[in-house]
């Protein structure tokens, strides 16, 4: 049909020419190629043998830097671990070979993970002790020699609680340090043995763990004495504390660290009501002194309804459970038992993180600057004994040469 444009496909082109392109049609019907000029002008070469005309001014595929590393036999382990865990969870979502190759190293990239950034609470926080946060094995590898069953591995929300319990002890011990109260680089991982000891829910299973040797070391039982003297320390501050030593040990029994943090980072205001509905939870009635406080048995007076009596000090914190001691109680009767002798540290407990005994002088102080995202340490600036008897003398010497 005369006027009927036709596709280029229907076009011969003669390359023999030195880039002259030549276009014949078998047909009489006029050679419309409009639309298809800049194509055809674009082309510079063609594949004799494929017969597949190449354009070479097309965009190659771009290089991806992302996807590059992924599939890096070697990389794609460091890439993942240096992640932060946020970022790691988005890209665990939301794409789709991130997913797949993470599932199929899952095992060791999620243990790797919570090491690389929770050393110590990985160790202790161990994920065999929450098999609620384990999912089955995504590459389906079977369970004790049974094809069936696939085995139990840890999942993200393991790797989330180790960095959110790790994050909770960091911030207790910096807070200490900024108000002056020092304590050695291993209490954290005591600290945390304190934490798993605490949320154990009777009575057997914690006398087990503190009998432990490979659980609970002859040093984390006087680092916790320690820390547990700097908090005494803290709270009975004569200018910057909030409360006395006793409070330390009620903050210390409860489920888990948090209510400490918040109380030192000043997220919770103690006062006489909510520091008495804090102990009304905490202890059993034989705790209280009903001389000084008889109304503390009084559910109307008090203001905690008696179910909730001292829920921290009985199993499974059930008002129908049996009494069980606290986790700090039990961490001093294991250091009486093994024989430490815990009292002959006292002295060294106080001292610590003030005095420089090589030097003789005081510990810098440490202080958190505005603008400054870590706590740095700063010169003692408090003059030394000599410098004041010095400072003394030479006063002296002006008042007699006046």
């Amino acid at each position: 049909m005369s006027g009927t444009k036709r596709p280029a496909s229907s076009l011969e082109i003669d390359s023999s020419s030195n880039g002259n392109l030549e276009v014949t049609s078998s047909s009489s019907n006029p050679n419309i190629v409009r639309r298809h000029r800049a194509q055809l002008e674009d082309v510079k070469r063609r594949n004799p043998h494929l017969g597949i005309i190449i354009n070479p001014n097309r965009p190659s595929t771009t290089f991806n830097i992302y996807k590059a590393i992924l599939r890096h036999p070697n990389l794609f382990f460091q890439f993942t671990l240096r992640l932060p865990p946020a970022t790691l969870l988005d890209l665990y979502a939301i794409d789709k070979e991130f997913h797949y190759r993470f599932n199929k190293h899952g095992v060791s990239l999620i243990h790797d993970f919570a090491k690389y950034h929770a050393p110590d609470a990985a160790y202790v926080f161990t994920w065999t002790l929450w098999p609620n946060l384990c999912i089955s094995d995504p590459s389906l590898k079977p369970m004790d020699r049974r094809s069936h069953l696939s085995r139990d591995i840890p999942s993200l929300r393991w790797t989330k609680l180790v960095i959110f319990r790790d994050r909770i002890v960091r911030h207790i011990l910096t807070l200490l340090a900024l108000e002056g109260h020092r304590v050695p680089r291993a209490t954290g991982r005591a600290l945390m043995k304190l934490w798993l000891l605490m949320e154990t829910k009777t009575q057997a299973a914690r006398v087990k763990l503190v009998r432990n040797p490979a659980v609970l070391a002859d040093e984390d039982i006087l680092l916790l004495h320690l820390f547990l003297t700097k908090l005494d320390m803290r709270f009975s501050d004569p200018v910057q504390g909030r409360g006395m030593g006793e409070l330390s040990h009620m903050l210390l029994c409860q489920r888990n660290l948090i209510p400490l943090r918040d109380v030192l980072a000043g997220k919770t205001r103690l006062d006489f009501d909510n520091s008495t509905d804090l102990a009304r939870r905490t202890y059993l009635t034989g705790w209280f002194d009903r001389a000084f406080v008889p109304w503390i048995d009084d559910e109307l007076e008090n203001g905690v309804p008696e179910s909730e009596w001292a829920l921290m000090n009985r199993e499974y914190w059930d008002d129908e459970g049996r009494p069980m001691e606290f986790a700090i109680d039990l961490v001093g009767m294991e250091g009486v038992r093994r024989g430490l002798n815990v009292h002959r540290w006292a002295l060294s407990f106080l001292t610590y993180g003030y005095v420089d005994l090589e030097k003789g002088k005081n510990v810098g102080i440490v202080r958190k600057y505005r603008g400054i995202r870590r706590p740095v340490d700063v010169e003692e600036t408090r003059l030394q004994e000599e410098e004041i008897h010095s400072l003394i003398d030479r006063l002296d010497e002006l008042s007699t040469a006046n």
